[in-house]
């Protein structure tokens, strides 16, 4: 609907019923849409407990950044992803072009254990350009000092990598 108002009360009544009789359409239009409808197909699929793991690897597919972004928000929102998922994060943040979707994979590799999100962070600091950006060492320093509460010794041995000073 063009009226945001229609579109936050949807996707209200979608999180009170969380009917699983809409994923189908819900996925079509994640899929076939880009912009605020391909965004809030995404949310709405959330809301309703469709978004899974199939359906997350999918989406940091799409070709919307801000569908990718919230994929990754999403992911992270556990605290902890299997390890294919782990993977394709850190894949993500090796080529992802969009800076704000690289800035929400930092934090969300603060919020994941060290041997997911350390990886991230590494992969993330190889984009160079993301130097001169006034949020994203700041974010890659943030998700680094979160490890080293939960994780000292994994973040040493991070350190102590020798491929991570040559990136």
């Amino acid at each position: 609907h063009g009226n945001r108002w229609h579109r936050q009360t949807a996707l209200r009544l979608l999180a009170d019923r969380r009917d699983r009789s809409v994923l189908p359409l819900l996925r079509t239009m994640l899929d076939e849409h880009t912009g605020q409808t391909s965004l809030e197909a995404l949310w709405a699929i959330h809301l309703c407990g469709g978004f899974d793991e199939s359906l997350a690897l999918h989406a940091l597919d799409h070709a919307d950044a801000h569908v990718r972004l919230w994929s990754v928000r999403l992911l992270a929102d556990g605290a902890s992803v299997s390890a294919a998922v782990a993977a394709r994060l850190r894949a993500l943040a090796t080529t992802e072009p969009d800076v704000a979707t690289r800035v929400q994979l930092a934090a969300s590799a603060r919020r994941l254990p060290a041997a997911q999100g350390l990886p991230i962070v590494a992969a993330l600091a190889a984009h160079a350009g993301d130097l001169v950006d006034p949020f994203q060492p700041l974010m890659l320093w943030w998700a680094v000092e979160a490890q080293c509460e939960r994780d000292a010794d994994a973040v040493l041995a991070w350190f102590a990598d020798a491929s991570l000073r040559a990136a």
